[in-house]
């Protein structure tokens, strides 16, 4: 099974099952719903132009026999959208709109070839400008979305006033954290990952006799057609790991520049070439053994954009997860950095989750996948923000973490996160404590 594949069966299990066959209501109360208001109805493939031409495919779902504007949630993803058009059917039927889009080069969009991350920020903010331009937008926005469609909700978070709120699960603003692991590549991870995706939209590779090994370059080898992929060995990582004497540029300066420019300034392209040199290839290649590429780019580090959101925030997150040291610095920065609303009523809730494993088998009954799945799906949260309800959401506790052992859900309302009495967890593999995340109050 993809990889992609685990984690929406994770993430949407049952209540999506249930959506999917038609049984809206049943997924509804198993989500602890409201009842639905209204029917749904349907437009699918839409072609939204971005900047630079290329149309993204998007579905949107709207409550039947409503003529004025409604408050409107965003969600776009890589892996498919009618892999979760279910969503769209369960917030519609209470009264929003859902805009669900492929990335770009995926599925249905334009686009020649999924390049992870790096137009997520640009196409975003051309959905949301076209949105904004819709009769049936009443000014009111947000997002939602787990992983990858997290990503794509921090993409578009700062500097951008249409935002209301968002609901970023299981995902992190800080992707630095994900590619590099203590300055070393994850080679694991992204090429497993890159693999899953890139086939997608071409079809499945055939396995040799030892599996799919040949295939671990992935989407790597889509972004570099005619490169040999088992010639594409992503080694080093290591943050002592020096500079090629040939890179004329300091890494604070690679944000500045869009991709295709940047590999012009390195040097690795010359400008206005139509097909890239076979050795500026290998030499983009090069730039994935240096955490500095992910360290400094924009897209893949937040840093101190935080200053410049304005909307609150809803994160989940597990302690099995592998966003989790990115989440947990993303909620303490937000708390500590972002102005107005977005510092005071962020809130994140951590349960015994991993991101595609479910529940931890030693978690108790009241922290299961149904648990996790609710969660997710707390619109509770939409109607306090794009409809202003006065339901009293953000004022929970900013922290809510499972304990483990006890297995009992506990609220922290005052910082600094962790507070001074909590245990630090030693590791059995190297005998040095877990570092824990900045504070904040």
């Amino acid at each position: 099974m993809h990889y992609r594949s685990r984690i929406f069966s994770c993430f949407v299990l049952c209540a999506l099952v249930l959506a999917g066959a038609g049984c809206y209501t049943i997924a509804g109360r198993y989500l602890e719903l409201e009842p639905r208001e209204y029917k749904v109805d349907v437009e699918k493939d839409v072609m939204v132009e971005m900047r630079d031409g290329v149309r993204l495919a998007t579905d949107i779902y709207r409550p039947r026999g409503v003529t004025g504007p409604l408050p409107t949630v965003l969600c776009r993803l890589p892996y498919n959208k009618n892999n979760i058009g279910a969503v769209g059917r369960l917030l519609a039927q209470r009264g929003y709109v859902f805009v669900l889009q492929d990335c770009r080069a995926c599925f249905s969009s334009e686009g020649d070839v999924f390049v992870p991350i790096v137009y997520e920020r640009e196409d975003g903010m051309d959905t949301v400008d076209w949105i904004v331009g819709q009769p049936w937008y009443d000014g009111n926005l947000g997002t939602w979305g787990p992983s990858y469609l997290g990503l794509t909700q921090w993409a578009i978070m700062d500097s951008n006033p249409h935002l209301k709120c968002t609901y970023p699960q299981i995902t992190s603003g800080k992707m630095n954290h994900i590619i590099f692991h203590g300055g070393a590549f994850y080679y694991r991870l992204a090429t497993g990952w890159s693999s899953d995706v890139g086939k997608q939209n071409v079809g499945e590779a055939e396995e040799d006799e030892a599996g799919s090994a040949s295939d671990a370059a992935g989407m790597l080898s889509f972004i570099l057609p005619g490169k040999d992929k088992d010639s594409i060995m992503l080694e080093g990582g290591l943050y002592n790991l020096p500079l090629k004497p040939d890179v004329d540029m300091e890494w604070e300066d690679v944000a500045r520049y869009p991709i295709d420019e940047l590999a012009v300034r390195l040097g690795f392209a010359e400008e206005g070439a139509v097909e890239a040199d076979p050795d500026a290839v290998d030499r983009m290649i090069e730039l994935l053994n240096y955490p500095a590429f992910a360290e400094y780019t924009d897209s893949f580090n937040f840093k101190d954009r935080y200053t410049q959101v304005q909307a609150p925030a809803l994160m989940v997150s597990g302690w099995y997860d592998m966003f989790l040291k990115g989440q947990l610095e993303d909620f303490v920065n937000m708390r500590k950095m972002a102005p107005g609303d977005a510092g005071r009523y962020t809130r994140l809730i951590i349960g015994p989750w991993g991101h595609v494993s479910g529940t931890h088998p030693d978690a108790g009954p009241d922290a299961k996948i149904g648990d996790m799945l609710r969660l997710m799906m707390m619109f509770d949260w939409y109607d306090r923000w794009l409809k202003g309800e006065d339901n009293g959401i953000e004022r929970g506790a900013p922290l809510r973490i499972y304990v483990m052992g006890k297995n009992q859900w506990r609220d922290e309302r005052n910082g600094p996160w962790p507070g001074p009495d909590t245990p630090t967890i030693t590791s059995t593999r190297t005998q040095a404590p877990i570092p824990r995340p900045a504070t904040a109050s």
